[in-house]
């Protein structure tokens, strides 16, 4: 995972999707905070670390907070 890298203008058309939902469910967030970790930018990868914590601290889903805690 640490050599897994995301093109910008990948990352790019998962912001602008996930900009347009309304109300992302718990996956919506853990999927694009898990794009944002694999950016090379750092203002990126702080951006999905708050977003796996804020997803941690407010799922009721064990899995979610598992797997939130991992990443």
């Amino acid at each position: 995972m640490l050599d897994d890298f995301i093109d910008d203008q990948e990352l790019a058309k998962h912001r602008t999707k996930y900009n347009t939902l309304t109300v992302p469910s718990e996956n919506d967030d853990f999927q694009f905070a898990l794009n944002l970790i694999r950016s090379k930018h750092k203002p990126d990868i702080q951006e999905g670390l708050t977003l796996f914590q804020s997803l941690f601290r407010r799922t009721k889903d064990e899995d979610f907070k598992r797997d939130s805690l991992y990443y």
